[in-house]
């Protein structure tokens, strides 16, 4: 299970070393990172959607209705599971430290299901990074 406190700043992940967050947000995005090659980037406001003003960019590896599945460049190794309204509901962990999602973005046949087994879903009452239509 990952454990990410907001409130300590803190990311756990099952086999690694508890990552210190830094928040490099602003009043238009939230934005995370250890510096270490965990990257997190996303609109505080669902109608105002400028990747040109993201700290770290996502690219969309797939949407379904209010879901997405994204990574960043600067941290390959990490996939996020994103809900509009819920915000980062599961973070996918690849299998080695090189392991690479980015490649998922050329996949004609990519299925989801394949990755079920590197996903940790984030188990908390309250909402992570999830943007607000204002």
């Amino acid at each position: 299970m990952i454990v990410w406190s907001e409130e300590a700043s803190t990311l756990r992940i099952p086999n690694a070393d508890v990552a210190i967050l830094e928040d490099c947000s602003n009043k238009f995005q939230t934005c995370l990172t250890d510096h270490r090659g965990f990257v997190f980037s996303y609109f505080r406001d669902c109608a105002e959607v400028d990747n040109s003003r993201l700290s770290y960019r996502p690219k969309i590896v797939a949407a379904i209705h209010n879901d997405l599945w994204m990574v960043f460049d600067a941290a390959p190794n990490y996939m996020f599971h994103y809900s509009i309204h819920k915000g980062v509901v599961g973070i996918y962990v690849g299998a080695t430290p090189s392991f690479d999602f980015r490649h998922l973005l050329r996949s004609q046949h990519m299925r989801l299901d394949k990755f079920d087994a590197l996903e940790y879903r984030l188990v908390s009452a309250a909402t992570i990074a999830e943007c607000k239509f204002k």
